[in-house]
């Protein structure tokens, strides 16, 4: 029995006030009524509208409202062809999936072709799979003969990803095993390998927002990050700029200025809170390096440079006044930094003082927190899922610890 036209889906959902809009959105690439559109042509399978609204802005394509993306939508209602086209414009599309997934909603509602669909790309276009988890599971329990026992086996997964895209080599890091590392080295793991976040090694010595250091390595293990980062440099991982700023090596960070001035103002490879993501000079406010802002700063870095999803009106000041670095707070509200950034971030206080003059960290409150409880005053995107958890809206605490 056909479904009628005003019980499709697309005609069933309701538009929030921020996509009533035009303007361009806070926390999410694109404008308001565009991504609307963009739901609802993922939502009714519109191939052509999908198509034509990313051709107009190819960031549409990662764009999203409350943690959904358009990919959610589709995989929600089976359409294949749009998924298929929006698989091939988002580079990360596992980002801001949380208590679901696209597998677990193509599986809990029998969509057979939809889940192939999804299996294949992500293992063949972005190395994610379940055939990388018995590794990544060895490896957190910390049991190498088993881990060796599974390479000798199968020696390529040394370089198979998890569901998540993690390899082995950077769960060896997340984990905290220095012994591991070499094996996997020594078995042909790669020391600079990506995730899909475009997350190395180097950046994951104190874990990522689902393994988290301060939570998930046991407290009596005797080794630290500092240790991790040391070993991965020494066995030539590559620092980047975001990291050489946030560990201080200033002779690092004149390096890679002479060769590319413009990397002051250039967001790092890897997205996310933790130190060594993001921009550059927010890794050296966070760390209290006032000389590396200072240089960062004479070379053009913008202390409101906009970090995607994170900080939409930059993080330099927000990460000096939360670490205490006062100084450096006076020196970026001097060189222009706005005064009140809202930023993203689970683990933090809604308000600081600055120089002994109360500022508002955040406009109109918007950490998580707070976020939260105005999101439940609000009207949900779409109709009630018909299965348990398959269309559930996720937590509103993103990831990680502030950097």
């Amino acid at each position: 029995m056909s479904v009628p036209p005003d019980r499709q889906p697309e005609r069933r959902m309701l538009q929030p006030a921020d996509l009533k809009s035009d303007r361009k959105l806070l926390w999410s690439p694109g404008r308001g009524t565009d991504l609307w559109k963009l739901f609802q042509a993922c939502t009714a399978g519109d191939l052509e509208a999908v198509q034509a609204l990313i051709a107009t802005d190819p960031s549409l394509a990662r764009a999203h409202y409350e943690y959904r993306k358009p990919l959610y939508f589709a995989v929600r209602e089976n359409r294949i062809d749009v998924v298929r086209f929006l698989l091939e414009h988002d580079d990360n599309p596992i980002d801001l999936w949380v208590d679901d997934d696209p597998l677990e909603i193509a599986r809990d509602r029998g969509y057979a072709e939809m889940e192939r669909l999804l299996s294949e790309t992500f293992e063949t276009k972005f190395n994610a799979s379940s055939k990388g988890e018995p590794v990544a599971a060895a490896l957190r329990d910390r049991d190498i003969w088993r881990m060796r026992k599974l390479l000798d086996a199968q020696p390529d997964l040394v370089g198979k990803g998890d569901p998540r895209s993690n390899q082995p080599i950077h769960w060896a890091t997340m984990t905290r095993q220095l012994g591991a590392i070499d094996e996997l080295l020594q078995r042909g793991a790669h020391i600079d390998a990506r995730r899909m976040d475009g997350a190395r090694p180097i950046h994951l010595t104190d874990g990522d927002y689902f393994y988290r250091g301060s939570r998930d390595v046991p407290r009596s293990w005797p080794v630290s990050p500092g240790q991790v980062m040391a070993h991965l440099i020494a066995r030539g991982a590559v620092v980047d700029l975001p990291t050489a700023c946030h560990l201080g090596d200033i002779g690092r960070v004149r390096e890679l200025l002479r060769i590319d001035p413009s990397l002051a103002n250039t967001i790092g490879e890897h997205e996310g809170y933790y130190l060594g993501a993001g921009a550059p000079l927010s890794n050296a406010a966070a760390a209290g390096r006032l000389d590396i802002v200072q240089v960062l700063l004479d070379h053009g870095a913008d202390p409101n440079l906009p970090e995607e999803q994170f900080a939409p009106k930059g993080k330099a000041l927000y990460a000096a006044v939360y670490h205490g670095h006062y100084e450096i707070a006076k020196l970026l509200l001097e060189r222009g930094a706005f005064p009140n950034p809202p930023v993203e971030a689970p683990e933090t206080r809604c308000g600081f003082r600055v120089s002994g003059v109360p500022t508002r960290a955040w406009s109109s409150c918007s950490c998580p927190t707070e976020r939260s409880r105005r999101a439940s005053r609000r009207t949900k995107i779409g109709p009630p899922a018909p299965t348990t958890g398959c269309a559930s809206r996720r937590s509103t605490t993103r990831r990680g610890a502030a950097t």
